[in-house]
């Protein structure tokens, strides 16, 4: 498996969010959703079709049980966890 390169996203682990900001889901951009879709790290159906923001290409990431599905139950994101 490929490593996958850090994704862009604020030090969110220095904040006392309780994880708020994942409650919707997370974006990400098309750069980074084709290296996790390629590295076999999720597959597309875990991402809602890409939509424009600002002329950026970005994938929302699905949420279940109130929360993105790759929020992990100790906090933070399982993404980032692979990614850094």
């Amino acid at each position: 498996m490929m490593a996958v390169n850090k994704f862009q996203h604020p030090d969110c682990m220095k904040t006392d969010c309780a994880d708020a900001c994942c409650r919707y889901g997370a974006d990400v951009f098309k750069e980074e959703y084709d290296r996790i879709i390629s590295s076999h790290v999720a597959s597309p159906d875990k991402f809602t079709k890409p939509y424009v923001s600002d002329g950026d290409i970005l994938y929302r990431t699905r949420v279940r049980k109130g929360g993105c599905i790759f929020l992990s139950p100790q906090r933070g994101c399982r993404l980032h966890s692979i990614g850094l």
